[in-house]
């Protein structure tokens, strides 16, 4: 007689495991909301980042000061060059991003290979500290005298 409590019987063999590849720069940075559409700043917010910057707010513009006879068109214009957002597809390209933090890498290697003097500093936010000491290593390592 077979016992009614006794558990299935489990295959001898478990089936292959495949992990994930590991993410990519451009996924990491969408998933931290740095670029992307999934999460990252609303289509709304950067919309209304450039009306802010073309109106001259200061707390849009920060320490910048307000730029005469700048338009929206303008502004858009800048945007899409430097960050890929559109007026119709507000989010920051994250190859973008990429091209531009190498491009700022190889200019703080030269001005290190130079002897030059690189500041980094932050204030807000904090999360950027990782990234500022990223580049003091960098220049460091490259020649550059870095003041603490």
């Amino acid at each position: 007689m077979k016992a009614r409590n006794r558990p299935p019987r489990l295959e001898s063999r478990t089936p292959e495991v495949h992990p994930a590849p590991p993410a990519t720069p451009e996924q990491l940075l969408e998933r931290a909301k740095v670029t992307g559409g999934a999460g990252a700043p609303g289509p709304t917010e950067l919309r209304r980042f450039v009306e802010r910057v073309v109106a001259g707010e200061r707390s849009a513009l920060g320490e910048v000061l307000p730029i005469p006879g700048l338009t929206v068109l303008d502004a858009w214009a800048a945007f899409t060059e430097v960050f890929g957002a559109t007026p119709e597809k507000p989010v920051i390209d994250a190859a973008r991003t990429f091209a531009a933090l190498h491009r700022a890498v190889e200019r703080v290697k030269v001005i290190g290979d130079a002897g030059g003097r690189v500041a980094v500093a932050t204030g807000a936010p904090a999360s950027l500290l990782p990234l500022h000491l990223a580049f003091a290593r960098i220049a460091r390592a490259a020649g550059a005298d870095v003041p603490d």
